[in-house]
């Protein structure tokens, strides 16, 4: 027996490397060892399991308590100590379950297993593993703000998990405006909340426009982002009032100067355009624009006269603006004239009138009227019909037939085709046909595929071309996506330059291939290639040649740095000069800088053969611009650039200024200069615009939904009032 005594101790010394024995077992008969692990990982409110062995080495019964020793507020199953009779040399093993408080705080904790009344006490580390539950609202906000005026906002932030955060907010705006917060870090505990404030001044508007705010929380050690969230503001003009008696729409008058060098046009504008009536979506439009030199236009401005009223059921329309047909007749046209829309129902009739705003030799005149029936939002039906003169000589009687259709939910196909039916071209191909299909398939990838065909007489939109167009862009992996286009193009102009002998004949063939991989951090790299065959087969027969192109586009954000580049490689084989050149170059380079929510700048370069069809051309071109904001009423800008072209000896030097300031009754002044400076062939060059615009909001018609309402309640008994009352409006029905 003294012998198996002997063995059984030596067994003990044996035991896990992390079960210890430790002080004088000699008050006590049992030796306790842990079996599972002593340092362990868990969540909030999960159950560990501690499990140990118990052996008795006396040659008597004995009887011990093992107690479990726990943090505060953690609870055992089902309870924390055990009583344990073993006989001699005999073991047990037993399992206590530990429960984690709900709301244990992230760190390390510290279990006690002991046999009680004894110094056998081990220690078991458990650490609580960190729960980051972040979230953050935004308090509701006004249904519309004045410009100019601060607005205030505030943010509700919890953290609802178990350990401190660092946190850091970001707040951006578009269009910018001075914009205070605190930008700081700041602490926050577990199971606190804080409240964040925001103000911004948004910028004097002439007219309701729209400010975007958006807010990101981030961890100030990770970086993570822990809450986002875009912001919608509207902002109406200062003018404006809920108590109005009038129904008023943003409009302005303006008084512009402009110079071309000693040629000097002063105009007068007077637009605007709103809502007349909200209950029946009446919208009203209108531009009239007087230059004391109507044939003059110096930046664009130009002679407008329009007048539009547009409703449900009904668009209105007369002067100067933009008409469209179909794609085939009229896909685009801008000019002076007049329309009717008619909406009823599935139905849709209409007809416009449209010629050059000013008289000259070529000044075609067109006539255009349709109907369309829609049974269904998935299908439409079209008929169209385009009469055109040029120089009082009927070119065009074109009849089409149109057809949209959704076959599937994002996936559209378009069918139109026609004839032209004037009698001096039948014996020419006077039919025309178009073709396109668009939409999505599988899980994200989106195609385009367009076929168009018009004759030599069909003298529409399109006119002897036979097109075919394919674009298709597709997920490759994870952040990687490509696109690929492929375009081949046969046209004719047949008498061009008033030579009744000259004619051009355009064929090329074009395929493009772009991956691009888009970055966390919102920076994108595209890889790009081009081969491009082009020619031209008519009488002039000014060029025939091959291009193959390889490059990379690059874009980042960081810091309020903001970065692009560009740069390809190109090849180029010339048919009519048998010279092939080796090394088509072209770069571009653009570094921009906030410095200040008020002060930014940027650089650019930019250099290159950047002419297709002339390989010989090098360009290059570089300059600066910078912006400041001086106060929220005030910005001013400048530029400057450098314009080089070896081939053509060619050089220009380019100095711009553009300022503006809004005076509190939110007129505003604007001054832009331009100066050109060129070293040969043309003369210098000054240009300059000064307006001065006031806007108001013009009255229309007087509100129904405004003034005060009274009324009592009688006793028909007494034959007498016994309560009165009066309600105010204030413009809301």
């Amino acid at each position: 027996m003294t012998m198996i005594w002997a063995l059984l101790a030596l067994l003990s010394c044996f035991a896990p490397a992390y079960a210890l024995d430790t002080g004088d077992r000699a008050p006590h008969c049992l030796i306790l060892n842990i079996t599972s692990s002593l340092s362990l990982s868990c969540e909030q409110g999960e159950i560990l399991y501690i499990s140990y062995v118990v052996t008795n080495h006396r040659s008597s019964e004995c009887t011990e308590v093992i107690r479990l020793l726990v943090p505060e507020g953690w609870t055992t199953i089902p309870q924390n100590y055990a009583e344990i009779t073993l006989n001699p040399s005999e073991s047990c093993v037993g399992i206590f379950a530990v429960k984690v408080v709900d709301m244990a705080l992230a760190g390390d904790y510290t279990i006690f297993l002991e046999i009680e009344g004894s110094d056998q006490q081990q220690e078991i580390m458990v650490a609580v593993c960190e729960n980051i539950n972040f979230d953050a609202k935004l308090m509701p906000v006004e249904e519309c703000y004045h410009g100019d005026v601060p607005i205030s906002l505030a943010m509700f932030c919890v953290n609802n998990g178990n350990t401190a955060l660092q946190l850091k907010l970001d707040a951006q705006v578009e269009p910018i405006c001075p914009l205070s917060y605190e930008s700081g870090i700041f602490t926050l505990q577990p199971g606190k909340n804080i409240d964040l404030y925001l103000q911004l001044e948004p910028s004097m508007c002439l007219e309701p426009f729209r400010q975007f705010l958006l807010l990101k929380i981030m961890d100030a050690d990770t970086c993570n982002q822990l809450f986002v969230q875009a912001v919608n503001l509207e902002i109406i003009p200062c003018g404006s009032s809920f108590d109005d008696p009038f129904i008023r729409i943003p409009a302005h008058a303006s008084i512009i100067a402009l110079g071309d060098n000693e040629d000097d046009v002063f105009v007068a504008e007077f637009a605007g355009g709103g809502y007349i009536d909200t209950t029946q979506d009446r919208f009203l439009d209108f531009c009239f624009r007087l230059p004391s030199k109507s044939r003059n236009v110096i930046y664009n401005v130009d002679q407008r006269i329009f007048l539009g009223l547009k409703q449900p059921d009904l668009n209105l329309r007369a002067g100067d603006t933009v008409y469209v047909l179909s794609p085939l007749t009229q896909l685009y046209r801008y000019g002076r004239g007049g329309g009717i829309d008619i909406y009823e129902g599935n139905w849709s009739i209409g007809s416009h009138y449209t010629q050059n705003i000013f008289n000259n030799d070529y000044n075609p005149r067109e006539t255009c009227a349709y109907v369309e029936y829609s049974p269904s939002p998935r299908l439409n039906i079209s008929g169209n019909y385009l009469h055109k003169t040029l120089q009082h000589i009927p070119t065009s009687h074109l009849v089409t037939c149109a057809a949209e259709i959704e076959f599937r939910k994002n996936a559209w196909t378009e069918i139109e085709f026609g004839k032209n039916f004037v009698d001096h071209v039948q014996h020419k191909d006077t039919w025309a046909y178009r073709f396109e299909t668009r939409g999505k398939c599988f899980k994200d990838t989106w195609y385009d595929i367009e076929k168009v065909y018009a004759g030599a007489a069909f003298f529409g939109y399109y006119q002897h071309i036979n097109l075919f167009s394919t674009t298709i862009d597709f997920p490759v992996a994870r952040a990687w996506r490509g696109n690929v286009n492929y375009s081949d193009l046969k046209q004719n102009f047949d008498n061009v330059y008033c030579y009744e002998n000259y004619t051009l004949a355009p064929r090329q063939r074009q395929f493009i291939a772009n991956l691009s991989y888009n970055f966390h951090s919102g920076a994108n790299v595209t890889l790009n290639g081009t081969l491009l065959r082009a020619k031209d087969e008519g009488s002039a027969s000014q060029y025939n040649f091959n291009q193959r192109w390889a490059g990379v586009n690059l874009t980042f954000t960081r810091k309020r740095y903001y970065f692009n580049t560009r740069v390809q490689f190109g090849q180029q084989r010339d048919y009519l000069t048998h010279h092939t050149t080796n090394l088509l170059q072209l770069y571009y380079v653009f570094l921009g800088k906030d410095f200040t929510d008020k002060l930014n700048a940027s650089l650019f370069y930019e250099g290159g053969s950047t002419n297709y069809y002339d390989a010989r051309h090098w360009r290059t071109s570089y300059g600066t611009a910078i912006s400041y904001k001086y106060s929220n009423r005030a910005i001013l800008e400048f530029m400057a650039q450098r314009v080089m072209n070896k081939p053509d000896q060619y050089e220009m030097t380019q100095v711009s200024g553009r300022g503006s300031y809004t005076f509190k009754n939110l007129s505003q002044l604007q001054g832009t200069v331009q100066y050109f400076n060129y070293q040969k062939h043309y003369p210098d060059d000054l240009l300059f615009l000064v307006s001065y615009t006031v806007p108001f909001g013009l009255p229309i018609t007087r509100r129904l939904d405004i003034g005060v309402v009274e009324g009592y309640v009688w006793d028909a008994n007494r034959a007498c009032p016994i309560a009165e009352a009066q309600v105010n409006l204030n413009g809301n029905t």
